[in-house]
C-alpha cells in the first residue's frame, strides 16, 4: 500500500495535481488501483494497492 506521495515519488512526479487528473483518477476508474479507505475518499492518510485486475495488468 502507497500514499500519493509515495507513488509519485517512485514514478519521478512533482505535480500532484497533474498526477491526480493524468494517473491516478484514470487508475481508479479502471479498477488497477483502490483505496484502503473508500468511505472517506479524502482521508490524509489513505492509501492505494493494486486491485487483482491491477496486477494482471502489470503482469503481462
Amino acid at each position: 500500500m502507497l500514499s500519493t506521495s509515495e507513488m509519485m515519488s517512485r514514478l519521478g512526479l512533482k505535480g500532484r495535481d497533474n498526477f491526480r487528473i493524468s494517473y491516478l483518477a484514470p487508475a481508479l476508474k479502471m479498477g488497477l488501483i483502490a483505496r484502503t479507505d473508500e468511505i472517506n475518499p479524502k482521508n490524509p492518510h489513505q492509501k492505494y494497492f493494486l486491485t487483482e485486475l491491477g496486477k494482471n495488468h502489470i503482469g503481462r
